[in-house]
């Protein structure tokens, strides 16, 4: 299972992590299969080295004892094994996270260029009579200044590094 999770690892840093989550979700469900057989066994050593009923020897008792102890340093390891996937879990969300972040960026940028342009389509869609319909240069104008505001957007997005 250590191999494994490091090759998922591998795959996770190397990759976009397709098929992750099922992987992870697999190797998890192994882990904590692994960990209660282990438990028992270490339940069932320990009563076998009780030897409450005087059915073993010393010699025995203290064969059981020995596998106990190894049972439960292997419970440990899965443990550990199992704690190391859930890192694995939270690198994998991190990357989620930063590519949504990256999506949400890119999606506000565009409200915000396009945003003062849909200011002045509502304006213009009006039934009201503009002062500028009666001037030769008003839409000459207008548009002018949209081309303005989109240039100073981009200007101002290039220097935040936001574009």
């Amino acid at each position: 299972y250590e191999k494994r999770l490091d090759g998922l690892e591998e795959l996770l840093l190397e990759s976009d992590g397709k098929d992750f989550g099922s992987k992870l979700h697999f190797y998890r469900r192994g882990l904590l299969r692994l960990g209660s057989y282990y438990s028992q066994l270490t339940d069932l050593a320990d009563s076998l080295a009780d030897n409450r009923n005087g059915l073993f020897s010393a010699k025995e008792c203290r064969n059981f004892e020995l596998f106990s102890d190894r049972v439960s340093r292997l419970s440990s390891h899965i443990r550990a094994l199992r704690e190391y996937s859930l890192q694995l879990q939270e690198i994998y969300q991190s990357k989620i996270d930063v590519r949504q972040n990256k999506i949400m960026q890119f999606l506000t940028v565009v409200t915000t260029l396009f945003m003062p342009l849909t200011l002045i389509a509502g304006w213009y869609g009006m039934n009201l009579q503009m002062p500028e319909f009666r001037w030769t240069w008003g839409y000459p104008f207008v548009i002018g200044i949209s081309l303005a505001v989109v240039a100073a957007l981009i200007v101002i997005f290039k220097k935040k590094k936001w574009f």
